[in-house]
């Protein structure tokens, strides 16, 4: 329920989801795109590195500086930030959501809490929506002149091109629009030739949040093919690496009714640990999408559940 008084706005930032959320993650940088803050010192965290609270020094008019305490009401990792200012009774929020063009941040703003039933209001309002947006328009440019900085492996995707070319692209390029094209690894395909492929993995796999790995009906045939002729199996030793890393590993079925019919080429030897995880249907079209969205809901779930601001900012 929207409190009366509450004001809202949003804006379209041309950078990927974890990029923007970082940024507005971390309270060093609101005097950069919040008008009337000078200054901001994270005073607690949580056991995960987000800032608890924060002090931050407003200037409302010239000469009159106003300190805050600011307490982090509630976090959803890429997703939601939610904040209160427990001296001015100021509570807002920020929801992100991915976009083919970027990132669109919506805004709630509720100024002054005890004003909210107060017939000043009516005349506080308008100023806090074009102050509002200003905040976001100032945040856009701020992200989108920042120089780029190495991109965040979040979701490790796996598969056999042999078997699912087509599905297997789908999939991938839903994941690249959800959380960023460089945020996805995408198997044998970003490696080149003349690269060490354990090297690479281990050092994908170690930045990753989660891997994804997709199988279709052959993939337990084409493991057996190439152990009788002695080749190479990129796939499999993807999900060996993964597991031996204790990376969370989503399996995923698709041309398949059902997913025990996998398990003897699948979840044995040094793969076994898959047999306890939850598995995720996916299925043609008109119910890919459906699926596809169960599927990245799974994978927000792990990031947020692991996720924390990444090491090297000054909000960690």
């Amino acid at each position: 329920m929207i409190r009366q008084g509450t004001v809202t706005a949003w804006v379209l930032v041309e950078k990927p989801i974890m990029d923007v959320f970082q940024f507005v993650a971390d309270p060093t940088h609101l005097r950069e795109w919040m008008p009337l803050v000078s200054d901001a010192e994270v005073t607690s965290s949580t056991p995960r590195g987000f800032p608890e609270s924060f002090r931050v020094t407003l200037w409302p008019m010239p000469f009159l500086p106003v300190p805050a305490e600011v307490r982090l009401t509630d976090v959803s990792p890429g997703r939601m930030l939610a904040y209160e200012a427990m001296q001015l009774g100021i509570v807002s929020s920020y929801e992100f959501e991915p976009t083919s063009r970027g990132t669109i941040v919506r805004a709630t703003y509720t100024p002054w809490a005890g004003l909210a039933l107060s017939p000043l209001m009516s005349l506080v309002q308008p100023f806090s929506r074009e102050l509002l947006e200003q905040i976001l328009l100032l945040l856009k440019e701020r992200i989108e002149s920042r120089d780029s900085v190495a991109p965040e492996r979040l979701v490790f995707f796996s598969y056999r091109r042999e078997e699912a070319r087509y599905v297997g692209g789908r999939i991938c390029s839903a994941l690249a629009l959800e959380f960023g094209q460089d945020a996805v690894f995408r198997d044998v395909n970003t490696i080149l030739p003349g690269d060490r492929w354990e090297r690479v993995l281990e050092k994908e796999l170690e930045s990753c949040r989660v891997v994804v790995a997709l199988f279709g009906r052959s993939w337990g045939r084409i493991r057996r093919e190439r152990e009788r002729s002695g080749t190479e199996d990129w796939v499999c030793r993807e999900l060996e690496v993964a597991l031996r890393a204790r990376k969370l590993v989503i399996p995923v079925y698709f041309d398949v009714e059902d997913p025990r019919a996998l398990e003897p080429d699948i979840a044995s030897g040094t793969l076994e640990p898959l047999r306890e995880r939850q598995w995720h249907r996916l299925r043609e079209d008109p119910d890919f999408d459906r699926d596809m969205e169960a599927l990245i809901a799974a994978v927000w779930s792990e990031i947020s559940r692991h996720w924390a601001p990444r090491r090297g900012t000054r909000a960690a």
